[in-house]
């Protein structure tokens, strides 16, 4: 992974997140509850300024994430500031408050989605790809077993196709028959869970009115956050999912892909971190719509000392996550 991979990828990340974590803002504002700190990455400040709510916006030297803190009854983050923060304690601003603010962090991250979906299905078209492979990555496991660029696939482990089939879904060993040159040829391909064939498909692109390209854009990011949030235990169990390295390297290759497949990751990196803060895990969103859930219930605050065991145990398991997708990042480096 080079300089610019790594910049281009974590600013595609620390743009998602600070749009995440400005939709917490919003909402915060909306409903009286204070903020504290916003904070645009992560590690030691490099420039800060106090707003007349007295939050606090910071720029840190580590272009990765973000996060807002806010108002909270425990001893302030800075003890010495002039301008107090005002507004309401964000655990005792009430059930339909609390459940508003955190969910205004996935809800901006889904809306950035339909955006870049409307702004591709209207500008360039949606995406209809074919069977014609168009590109064979060099070295890559096509490349080895002889598949080239114009071939057209025609079967797959025995099933006839007439259209674009997504090869990397397949998990282990496949079989494939390509038309070469009005022949037919066939292949057998050895792969493990992770290994990516190294094919691209040749694509045409069906433009849309900007009517039809919303409600198409609103369908497909329904679909994704539903396909996330329906898999999510099966990847995290399967060990079928990246780290923030495998996200910075992917990003990285969008970029080199050009506008239109930037733009599309970027939309499917906001899915994908939208749907997964809606987990019901302490720390994340959808954990902390759940304590809200829960108090509005039993008409009071969750006591701090369950909230306090649940958070730990929630670093716990995101930490053990964020270790597991590191390695697996790593793993497909070497």
């Amino acid at each position: 992974m080079n300089l610019k991979v790594f910049l281009i990828g974590s600013l595609v990340i620390s743009l998602i997140v600070t749009i995440h974590e400005f939709g917490h803002y919003i909402f915060a504002r909306m409903n009286g509850v204070g903020v504290e700190v916003f904070s645009v990455g992560m590690g030691k400040p490099i420039w800060k300024r106090y707003d007349s709510k007295g939050t606090l916006w910071q720029l840190c030297i580590l272009p990765l994430g973000g996060y807002i803190l806010p108002k909270d009854d425990g001893n302030p983050v800075d003890p010495n500031r002039t301008i107090p923060v005002s507004g309401k304690c964000f655990r005792k601003s009430g059930m339909v408050s609390g459940i508003l603010v955190a969910i205004a962090g996935p809800l901006f991250n889904f809306l950035t989605a339909f955006c870049c979906f409307v702004a591709l299905n209207n500008l360039q078209g949606v995406p209809k790809p074919s069977n014609i492979i168009s590109n064979v990555q060099s070295s890559s496991i096509a490349d080895k077993i002889g598949i080239k660029e114009g071939d057209v696939i025609v079967e797959v482990n025995g099933v006839e196709v007439n259209r674009f089939i997504f090869l990397n879904f397949f998990k282990e060993n496949i079989s494939l028959k390509v038309e070469r040159s009005g022949e037919l040829v066939s292949f057998n391909v050895n792969k493990a869970k992770r290994d990516l064939i190294g094919v691209s498909f040749k694509t045409d692109f069906q433009k849309m009115s900007f009517i039809d390209s919303v409600f198409y854009s609103c369908k497909t990011v329904y679909e994704l956050v539903y396909k996330t949030l329906a898999t999510t235990f099966q990847a995290i169990t399967g060990l079928n999912f990246m780290g923030p390295i495998g996200i910075i390297k992917s990003a990285g290759k969008a970029n080199e892909g050009g506008f239109y497949l930037l733009i599309l990751f970027i939309a499917h990196l906001s899915i994908a971190i939208g749907a997964f803060n809606l987990i019901p895990i302490p720390l994340l969103d959808g954990g902390r719509i759940l304590m809200f859930l829960v108090s509005g219930i039993i008409r009071r605050p969750v006591p701090e000392k369950i909230e306090g065991f649940l958070n730990y145990l929630s670093i716990a398991v995101l930490g053990f996550i964020l270790i597991v997708g590191s390695f697996l990042d790593i793993k497909g480096l070497i």
